[in-house]
């Protein structure tokens, strides 16, 4: 038996992992997990290496066309595109059911380098709509080259604030396939980035996090784009809000453009 060890962290390497949910309890049962505080799993740790292990929390989540992997740097699951040809996860499941994607868990599997990742049919949603939309996706752009332009003058280095968004009462963030599919389309070009979803569904975390692995930099958060002062902005923006439904007078409008404007 080989074990991995980072501080009090075990990551027990094994030849297999459960094939069905009967043997995932035994299996389960054996390790002696410490139930509710922390979840049995069996993954592969990204280096074709499978293991078991003990994770703090609760089990993740992992999308259609995904699979869980372990994090021994951090001792928790990130969630890496499916490589294999057949039998991808058809649908969203939690981490420590993996034993009903085989594909999953196979020894010498190297997931996160396995091979182009397949985009799956929830891209994110770009589209350009009349009204308050309009001038959000707008803004967005005129904030992107601000951004830009203020980056090609700077003549010496900053020191930079880093966003703590870890802390002992916030989960740590998860590598989702929204922040792999965000990354790819900036790196590619992109420059209109929308994040739609739910309140409480991550948008504006993933939003940070996908801007710092881009940027290497402290993004600024508006929330309040109407109250919004100019003369505070060093960098670039990031609108978390949409603007109120109801109608926009043309002062306030008027307003908002000569902000962007003086921004550039």
């Amino acid at each position: 038996m080989v074990q991995f060890k980072q501080t009090n962290i075990m990551f027990v390497k094994t030849k297999s992992c459960p094939k069905d949910v009967s043997e995932w309890r035994t299996r389960e049962k054996n390790f002696n997990c410490s139930y509710p505080k922390e979840v049995y799993h069996c993954l592969s740790d990204g280096y074709g290496r499978l293991g078991e292990t003990c994770i703090k929390g609760l089990a993740s989540w992992v999308e259609k066309d995904y699979c869980p992997e372990y994090n021994m740097d951090t001792n928790n699951v990130n969630t890496v595109p499916c490589h294999g040809t057949t039998d991808c996860p058809s649908k969203a499941f939690k981490s420590n059911e993996v034993y009903e994607y085989p594909v999953c868990v196979q020894e010498g599997t190297t997931l996160m380098n396995g091979g182009p990742s397949s985009l799956s049919k929830d891209v994110i949603a770009l589209s350009v709509a009349a009204g308050v939309f309009v001038l959000l996706v707008v803004l967005s752009v005129m904030a992107l080259l601000c951004y830009r332009k203020r980056r090609s003058q700077e003549t010496r280095n900053r020191k930079e604030e880093k966003i703590h968004l870890l802390s002992a009462d916030i989960p740590p963030f998860y590598k989702t396939s929204i922040f792999h599919k965000a990354n790819a389309f900036l790196k590619d070009g992109g420059k209109i980035l929308c994040l739609i979803g739910e309140w409480g569904s991550g948008k504006s975390t993933t939003a940070k996090e996908v801007y710092m692995s881009i940027t290497g930099r402290t993004p600024a958060v508006i929330e309040d784009i109407l109250k919004f002062d100019v003369s505070t902005c060093q960098d670039s923006i990031i609108v978390e809000e949409a603007l109120p439904r109801e109608s926009i007078s043309e002062i306030e409008t008027s307003d908002i453009v000569e902000k962007m404007i003086s921004l550039c």
